[in-house]
């Protein structure tokens, strides 16, 4: 090779380096901005997962039932107290299951009647309504059912709190 072959060969990866060394720069900007936005993600995720596990720890702590359900009635979830009434192992265990699954039918009626009529009006209703407590004993519950509504503002469920009020309601009748 020649002395001017050197000379243009040398331009050609000088000019070839230039280039790779923009394109070097113009991935690791990227890179960076990806690294970035996997970040702020697993952020979002890590947060979202605390939410949802304390979430699930308050409502094992507040008194009486909690839970949800869909629009066919159909559980989606609970507090321990109210698997524990239910004679299952977990909260989990619920999902899936209606009224009729639980409950005898004369209650589970009446508590599917009542839940269809919340979602139905769209408006939530207090009331008291006669279920089984831990023991499987009849008992009074003094009772919330609100709709749960999605984004658009569709009814797509509902939320139910239930405390057992039965000693209190004996109390007043002796009175």
């Amino acid at each position: 090779m020649n002395h001017k072959d050197l000379i243009k060969e040398n331009k050609l990866l000088k000019k070839s380096s230039k280039t790779w060394e923009r394109k070097f720069h113009s991935v690791t900007k990227q890179n960076n901005s990806l690294r970035h936005e996997l970040y702020q993600t697993h952020q979002a995720a890590l947060a979202n997962e605390w939410m949802v596990k304390y979430a699930k720890e308050i409502f094992n702590l507040l008194p009486g039932n909690m839970y949800w359900k869909d629009r066919n009635c159909a559980h989606l979830g609970c507090n321990n107290n109210l698997a524990k009434i239910c004679k299952l192992k977990s909260p989990k265990d619920i999902i899936g299951k209606t009224n009729h699954d639980l409950y005898q039918k004369n209650i589970a009626d009446k508590i599917t009647a009542i839940d269809q009529k919340v979602m139905k009006s769209n408006k939530a209703l207090v009331i008291e309504e006669i279920g089984i407590d831990a023991n499987g004993n009849l008992a009074t519950y003094l009772t919330c059912k609100t709709p749960l509504r999605n984004t658009q503002g569709k009814v797509i469920g509902l939320l139910g709190t239930s405390l057992n009020i039965t000693d209190r309601k004996k109390t007043g009748a002796r009175k």
